[in-house]
This record gives structure tokens, C-alpha cells and sequence, in this order.
């Protein structure tokens, strides 16, 4: 026991008096330099709390403001609208009863009157103390008026008068538009005068239009002329030789087709009998057959000068005067096909159907559109110096099993000449009973 008492540590004389002497003494402050800056975030962050709320009870004042004046307008607004209906309710209660009773004396509808509007009142207040008890407004009221500020407004009424514009000029358009096809096309059977009374008009699809035909003195361009007349159309025949045949109050002239100035006077005498140009039906071509290799260079030049060169110089001239827009229709038979011993003719009609699509593109813009033919086997004076052994083995190869006659090629040439086919342009038309469909041409 004695023992454990003397190994018992003893605690160093200056380490006790130190501990009695602090003991009770207020602990050292820390620092100034570490705490300031915590000092610093905690009071920005106690104002930037205190800016919120100040901002968030603005808020909600400007909120109550408005949803105040928008109830008060709607209030103003129900209760008329309750009073009314209240109104005309009771009067026709009031009607009722007096019909009921018999009662038609004029001061007793008075104070029936008084009585009605005095219990209109009532029940308009009613209504509106329970609106207002439930915290707001029914029905009109919940939808508040968009009150637009005054650029708003300006901006708002501008656009009304630029759509107002707009649509004014759209109409004048159509309008215009709908009086030119009438005028020029005439695809429809009856008119309206401004009085808006149904009218008759005569004629076809051409009715008032000026066409220029070449080729038809024979075959396709022959047909395409007289078919031209039956529509209504004015019709100048152009040949190598003047034509015969003209349709009634039509215009024949001799024309080389490959020869501009030959052209030019044709289309001026045209222009000058009939006052413009609006179709253009080129039919005009020739054929001179040898073997690729025993073809003569003059017999090349020949058909690509009337079938290519010619189809261009026509087309170009014809489009010059057709200053309201038009039509024009070319020819590209065998486009599609070769043929042995047609090289040139082949090559000239290949060349017209690329000269098609590219005078649609030149063209559009001025209203003029431009499309061509692909006849297949016509009866045509062309076709009946074939062979019969080429004709049977033609006719074989064709799904309809015949030949195709020339009335049937101009009522498609009609057709493009047309408002009819106002949306058809940079085309070619193939028009052989099926034929390059069974050859997987088409």
C-alpha cells in the first residue's frame, strides 16, 4: 500500500501552478484575421435573404394589384351581364303571367316593370356578394381582358392592314386570272357576267387563241390545224408550200421552217391578220434514210437543218410575240427508239426532246410553256411508203394492235395547246399504243 503511494507520479510544481493559475481565466479570442472574412458571407448573406423577401413582397403586392383590377372589371362586367339576364328572365315571367291573367292595362305593366328590375337588382347583388365571398368571379370574369399597350396596338392594327392588303391583292389576282382563262382557254362551258348571271360561250378550249401550225399541208400537222378550228382557235397553216386545205377564217402561208427570214415574215403576216401569237403546233419535218455507213454528209445536214435547226428557229420567233404567255408543242417522234437507217432523223429528234426541257426552263418565267410529241406508228403519207413486212412487225410490237391515226395525236396537241394543261410543261409525251412500254422504254 505504502508502496503504491510512493510510485503515485507527482505532478510537477510549475505544471500545478500553472493549471490553478489558468484555471478560471477567460479562453484567448481566436484570431481576427481567420474569422473575419466568415463574419463578412454570413452578413452578405443575411442581406441578400433580406433583398429577396423585399423583392418577393413586391412582387406579390404588384400581383395583388392586378389580379384586383382584373376582378373589378370582371365584377363591373358579370354584374351588368347578371342584370340583363335577370332582366329579360323576369320580363318574360311578367309576359307570362299577364297573358295568364289578362292584364294589359299600361300601369299595371309599369309597376310590373319597376317590380322586375327592382328584383333584378336583387338578385345581381345577391350574386355578387357570394362571388365575392368565394374569393372571385365566375364565367367572364375568370377570362381577364388583354389589355395591349399602346406600340401594341399600333403594331397590332398594322398587321391588320398589311393581311387586309394582301388578301385584296390575292383576290384581284384570282380574279384576273379566272377572266384570262376564260378569255383564252375557255375550258369551261358557261361564264359570269359582273352581274353574276350564267352566260354561254361558244367555242372549245382554244376559243379567241391564234395558232401557228407548220407542217400542215398532210399528216399530223393537217389534223392538228383543223382540230385547232374546231376548239375556236384562229389558225395560220404554215408549209413548204401554202397549204390547201385551210380551216374557215384560218391564213395559209408558205414558210421554210429552216430559213429565218423565211419565218420571220410568216409569223409578221400571221401577227398582222390576227393581232398576236398564242400557240405554236411545229410538225414540220423531213426524212432522208441510208446506213450510218453510206450516209452522206449533205443528207446528215438536211434533216438535223429542218427537223433541229428548223424546230429552233420556229419555237424562237413564235415565243418573241407571244407576250401574254402561250403554248408551244413540238414533235419528237423516235425520240426514244433507234431506228436502222435513221441516224439523222433519230439524232434531230433526240436533239428536240433536250431543247424542250430547256426552253420550259427559259420560258416559264414569261408564262410560255413548252412541251413535244412522241407519235409512235401514225397513218401518216410518211409512214405508207413502209413495206408491209415493216408495217406487220411494227403493228405486232404495238400492245393496242393498230396503227395510230392523226386525229388522235391533235386532240393531245389540243390538249397542251390548252389552260388545260396550264401546270404541264418540259414534257414529252409519248403517244404510240404502248409500244416502247413493251420494248421497257417507258
Amino acid at each position: 500500500m505504502h508502496a503504491q503511494h510512493r510510485e503515485k507520479r507527482e505532478v510537477p510544481v510549475v505544471e500545478r501552478e500553472c493549471g490553478e493559475r489558468d484555471r478560471g481565466q477567460p479562453r484567448p479570442e481566436p484570431a481576427r484575421g481567420r474569422a473575419q472574412p466568415l463574419e463578412r458571407r454570413v452578413a452578405e448573406q443575411e442581406r441578400e435573404r433580406r433583398r429577396v423577401d423585399a423583392v418577393d413582397v413586391e412582387e406579390r403586392a404588384r400581383a395583388e394589384r392586378r389580379d384586383g383590377h382584373r376582378r373589378d372589371r370582371g365584377e363591373r362586367g358579370g354584374d351588368e351581364r347578371r342584370r340583363k339576364r335577370v332582366g329579360r328572365a323576369a320580363a318574360a315571367q311578367r309576359g307570362d303571367e299577364r297573358e295568364r291573367a289578362g292584364v294589359f292595362e299600361r300601369g299595371v305593366d309599369d309597376a310590373d316593370d319597376r317590380q322586375g328590375r327592382k328584383a333584378a337588382g336583387a338578385v345581381a347583388d345577391r350574386e355578387q356578394r357570394e362571388d365575392r365571398e368565394r374569393g372571385g368571379v365566375q364565367g367572364e370574369a375568370e377570362r381577364p381582358e388583354v389589355v395591349l399597350a399602346p406600340a401594341q396596338r399600333r403594331a397590332h392594327q398594322h398587321r391588320q392592314d398589311r393581311q387586309q392588303r394582301e388578301d385584296a391583292q390575292l383576290k384581284e389576282h384570282r380574279k384576273e386570272a379566272d377572266e384570262l382563262a376564260c378569255q383564252r382557254s375557255h375550258i369551261c362551258s358557261e361564264c359570269s357576267d359582273e352581274r353574276g348571271v350564267a352566260i354561254s360561250t361558244k367555242g372549245g378550249r382554244l376559243n379567241g387563241c391564234v395558232a401557228l401550225v407548220t407542217g400542215a399541208a398532210s399528216g399530223l400537222g393537217r389534223a392538228t390545224a383543223a382540230r385547232f378550228a374546231d376548239e375556236g382557235a384562229q389558225v395560220a397553216a404554215l408549209d413548204l408550200r401554202e397549204p390547201d386545205d385551210v380551216p374557215a377564217g384560218g391564213l395559209a402561208l408558205a414558210c421554210d421552217v429552216a430559213d429565218q427570214p423565211s419565218v420571220e415574215r410568216a409569223v409578221a403576216r400571221a401577227k398582222e391578220r390576227f393581232g398576236r401569237i398564242d400557240v405554236l403546233a411545229h410538225f414540220a419535218g423531213i426524212t432522208k434514210d441510208a446506213l450510218a455507213s453510206k450516209m452522206t454528209l449533205q443528207q446528215w445536214d438536211d434533216v438535223i437543218r429542218v427537223n433541229l435547226t428548223g424546230t429552233f428557229v420556229v419555237a424562237q420567233i413564235a415565243a418573241r410575240e407571244m407576250e401574254d404567255g402561250g403554248a408551244i408543242v413540238l414533235t419528237s417522234s423516235r425520240s426514244y427508239l433507234g431506228n436502222v437507217g435513221q441516224a439523222n432523223y433519230a439524232a434531230s429528234k433526240g436533239g428536240v426532246v433536250s431543247l424542250t426541257r430547256t426552253l420550259a426552263l427559259e420560258l416559264g418565267k414569261r408564262g410560255i410553256r413548252v412541251n413535244a410529241l412522241a407519235p409512235g406508228f401514225i397513218e401518216t403519207p410518211m409512214t405508207d411508203a413502209v413495206p408491209d413486212r415493216v408495217r406487220e412487225k411494227a403493228v405486232a410490237s404495238i400492245p393496242l394492235g393498230r396503227i395510230g391515226q392523226p386525229d388522235e395525236i391533235a386532240a393531245v396537241a389540243a390538249f397542251l395547246a390548252s389552260h388545260e394543261a396550264s401546270y404541264v410543261t418540259g414534257q414529252t409525251l409519248l403517244i404510240d399504243g404502248g409500244r416502247t412500254v413493251g420494248l421497257g422504254l417507258a
